[in-house]
């Protein structure tokens, strides 16, 4: 899958070959099944709003197989990719490979760990709502602290036209063969998208295509120590969906760039 695709991404199994939570740090693999006993505060507040079926008794054990089949939650996240010993019925998903016993999946509703939304709601203004209904509103939404609704609010929205594509690099997207005319351009305004690309140090850089004045949601903790910069400059950001990096996008294409330094470091 490296070899395949070199952007981030998360991939998950629905089996084990080591132990249940910890096969992805044993087999050396990004994914969403973990024990983490230091997992960060806001992480745990995600799981226990949003998807406390993955739960195992305690915030600290999340194991994905206890609730596969939730497409929005995985665009979020970036699982881009589901290894499975059977054969998976689910309509957002694209079998890949077999290689042996191993059936490879694309998750066709996620590209990378970095999803732009074209809505916003204030943490506020879902309280109260349990998870199944919290998770339906994922698919177009960003849920942010009430007092970080105004970062992402433009006063003048503006959206991409046919008439503007041209004039933008779209060489980095990715398309399907019936999105395209015959003169090899969008038949439509694409879809907001990101291309991140993989790292191994402390910061993560790319693409980002937003049709419409958007909502980032990076789904790395919401830590200290984060900086974001959209086309070279730093740009102020907020806690996103309970646990991760918010921040706004203007429509149109970016570069994206995230480092981490570790606070009080120097």
């Amino acid at each position: 899958l490296e070899e395949y695709d070199t952007s981030a991404w998360r991939a998950e199994k629905l089996y084990s070959d080591w132990t249940l939570l910890n096969d992805s740090l044993i087999q050396h693999y990004h994914g969403v099944s973990s024990y983490n006993s230091t997992l960060d505060g806001d992480v745990e507040e995600f799981y226990q709003r949003i998807w406390p079926e993955t739960l195992i008794g305690d915030v600290a054990y999340q194991s994905f197989t206890n609730d596969p089949a939730e497409p929005s939650l995985l665009h979020m996240l970036g699982v881009k990719y589901l290894l499975s010993h059977d054969i998976l019925d689910w309509d957002w998903c694209r079998e890949l490979t077999q290689i042996g016993d191993v059936h490879v999946y694309r998750n066709m509703r996620a590209d990378s760990i970095l999803t732009l939304y074209g809505g916003v709601l204030g943490e506020g203004d879902v309280a109260g709502l349990d998870p199944s209904s919290l998770r339906s509103m994922l698919n177009a939404t960003v849920i942010v602290p009430d007092e970080s609704k105004g970062l992402i609010t433009y006063d003048n929205p503006s959206m991409i036209t046919l008439e503007v594509l041209p004039s933008l690099d779209l060489s980095w997207m990715t398309f399907e063969d019936w999105e395209l005319n015959e003169n090899g351009l969008p038949a439509a305004v694409p879809a907001s998208q990101a291309h991140i690309d993989r790292t191994t140090g402390t910061s993560l850089s790319g693409k980002l295509f937003a049709n419409v004045n958007s909502v980032a949601c990076l789904s790395v903790p919401h830590l200290s120590g984060w900086t974001i910069r959209i086309d070279g400059q730093v740009v102020e950001t907020t806690r996103a969906d309970f646990g991760f990096i918010g921040f706004a996008v203007p429509a149109g294409v970016h570069s994206f760039e995230a480092s981490y330094e570790a606070p009080h470091l120097r």
